[in-house]
């Protein structure tokens, strides 16, 4: 049953591994699967682990991204630094990396958009 914080956290955190782990093998849309039930559930509890959600995002982002889907990737990364520096300092290490995300991905819509 899932109806304890607890539950809902812990559950969010599995269907996250399991989009990383489709992402990994290249399985993007069952991945984004998987990232959408991980934030429903991280939603869902009244906790609401604001770094598991930078995570999600940002796992999400990765996905869109190695799509081809950089305006859906930019989304993703954005909500997922708005998400982490909300939790830990503008100078971490994975703060610093979602910035470049947005930035490459950005460039990348951009590439794509004038390509049209």
């Amino acid at each position: 049953r899932v109806s304890s914080v607890k539950n809902r956290s812990e559950i969010a955190m599995v269907y996250s591994n399991i989009g990383g782990l489709c992402s990994g093998a290249g399985e993007y849309d069952r991945a984004l699967g998987y990232y959408r039930q991980a934030m429903d559930q991280n939603l869902l509890s009244s906790a609401g682990d604001t770094f598991s959600m930078a995570a999600i995002y940002d796992g999400a982002g990765t996905c869109y991204e190695r799509m081809g889907r950089y305006d859906e990737a930019v989304d993703c990364y954005r909500k997922a630094l708005d998400s982490a520096v909300s939790v830990i300092e503008e100078d971490h290490p994975f703060v610093q990396g979602l910035r470049l995300k947005v930035r490459k991905a950005y460039d990348s819509a951009l590439r794509a958009h004038q390509k049209q």
